[in-house]
């Protein structure tokens, strides 16, 4: 008998990461990185000068794309469409260095998830 032998256990792992056998090394800094470069591109289009209305729809799809983000299987095509639209609107709406900087942080964390 193998010592990963694991007939009739139930692993439900629905919080992070998972992993079985030696020499695991896991680290589940994506998501709390996620929460962080958001919080800061969140504070970054407040202070921009965006107008209300599209400050609350980009507002949005960073909502979305952070909840998307957190899937067990997030949506490829979905997380695609919202980094583009977020891209988009802010580009478009707004040219401020720091706006952008913090975008350009932010879009790296979700660059992996989508491939």
């Amino acid at each position: 008998m193998s010592k990963y032998d694991f007939r009739g256990a139930k692993l439900d792992n629905k919080e992070g990461t998972l992993a079985i056998g030696e020499h695991q090394t896991i680290n589940n800094v994506v998501s709390k990185g996620i929460e962080e470069v958001s919080k800061e591109l969140r504070e970054e289009l407040m202070k921009s000068d965006i107008p209300l209305e599209m400050k609350k729809e980009i507002q949005g799809a960073i909502d979305a794309s952070e909840k998307e983000a957190k899937e067990e299987k997030p949506n490829k095509i979905v997380l695609s469409s919202l980094l583009g639209t977020i891209e988009k609107a802010i580009t478009v709406a707004s040219a401020t260095p720091t706006l952008i900087t913090a975008f350009e942080k932010w879009k790296v964390f979700f660059e992996p998830l989508i491939g």
